[in-house]
C-alpha cells in the first residue's frame, strides 16, 4: 500500500506490482483469504480484489480518506476514517455507513467478532462495538492512538503517538512504559505473550518473559506498519518503498 495507487503483493520469494486502477494513497490492507482482499485509502476509497483484479466499491457517503481496515470474517469488515467515520461490510452489496459518536480521526481498527470491534485515534479515543451500536470506552490517554489489537477477552494491547502503549485486562485500559518516546505507527500479535509494534526506527517486541525487546535494523527509512501469518513470518513495511521480513530470529 503506498502513495499513487500502489500496491505489491508476495508471492514466496517475490514481490509483485499490481494495478489498482487509481492514483489515490492508499493507507491500508485486509483480507479473509488470497481472493478476497480489501484496500483503503483517501477520499473514501475502497478497492476489492477477487485473485485476478482489483475494483472500486461503493464506499457509500464517505469522502474523507480512510486510514485502516479489519475484519473477523469474508462477510463482517469494518473501516475507518477520519471525522469519526465507519463503514461496515456485511456481504454487500454496499458498504453501510454507522455511526461512531465521535467526531475524532479513527486511526486503527481490530474486529475480534461480529459482536466485539474496537476502533482507536485521536485525541486517545477508544471505541468498542458491542454488535449493536459504538460506545465510548475509558481511555487513559488523550495522545494519538494509531494501533489496536486484542488476543481475548482480557488481553490487548493499544499504541500511539510519544511511545503510548495502553493494556487491556478485561475491564479497563492502562497506561504502561513502552521504553520509547518516538510514535508508535502499528500493532500486531500471536498471543498474549507475542506482539510486536513498529516505530520509525525500528520494531519492538513483548514476548513471554513480559520484557520488551529492542529489535534493530540498518534500515534507511522511516517504518510505518507490520503484519504477519505466523511467529516466524512477520513483515515491516516504511517510507520509499521499505519491505522487511522477520524470520523467528532476524530481520532480512
Amino acid at each position: 500500500m503506498g502513495d499513487l495507487g500502489s500496491i505489491v503483493r508476495g508471492g514466496g520469494t517475490s514481490w509483485t506490482a499490481h494495478d489498482a486502477g487509481t492514483t489515490s494513497r492508499l493507507s491500508d490492507v485486509w483480507g479473509s483469504a488470497a481472493n478476497d482482499v480489501w484496500a483503503v485509502g483517501e477520499r473514501g476509497m475502497i478497492l476489492h480484489f477477487d485473485g485476478s483484479s482489483w475494483t472500486g466499491s461503493d464506499p457509500g457517503a464517505i469522502t474523507d480518506p480512510l486510514f485502516a481496515i479489519h475484519g473477523s470474517a469474508a462477510d463482517d469488515i469494518w473501516a475507518t476514517g477520519a471525522h469519526g467515520f465507519l463503514v461496515r461490510w456485511s456481504g454487500g452489496p454496499s458498504w453501510t455507513v454507522v455511526s461512531s459518536g465521535t467526531t475524532h480521526d479513527l486511526r486503527g481498527v481490530f474486529s475480534r467478532s461480529r459482536s466485539d470491534a474496537w476502533a482507536v485515534g485521536h485525541g486517545g479515543t477508544i471505541l468498542r462495538w458491542d454488535g449493536t451500536a459504538w460506545s465510548g470506552v475509558a481511555s487513559p490517554s488523550r495522545d494519538y492512538l494509531r494501533g489496536v489489537w486484542l488476543a481475548d477477552d482480557t488481553s490487548g494491547r493499544i499504541v500511539g503517538y510519544w511511545g503510548t502503549l495502553l493494556e487491556w485486562d478485561g475491564a479497563t485500559w492502562s497506561a504502561v512504559a513502552s521504553g520509547v518516546d518516538e510514535h508508535l505507527w502499528g500493532i500486531w500479535g500471536f498471543s498474549p505473550e507475542d506482539i510486536w509494534t513498529v516505530w520509525s526506527l525500528g520494531s519492538l517486541h513483548w514476548d513471554a518473559s513480559g520484557t520488551t525487546r529492542y529489535v534493530m535494523s540498518d534500515f534507511e527509512n522511516p517504518l510505518l506498519g507490520l503484519a504477519g501469518s505466523a511467529p516466524d513470518d512477520l513483515w515491516i513495511v516504511g517510507s520509499r518503498g521499505t519491505i522487511s521480513h522477520w524470520d523467528g530470529e532476524e530481520w532480512t
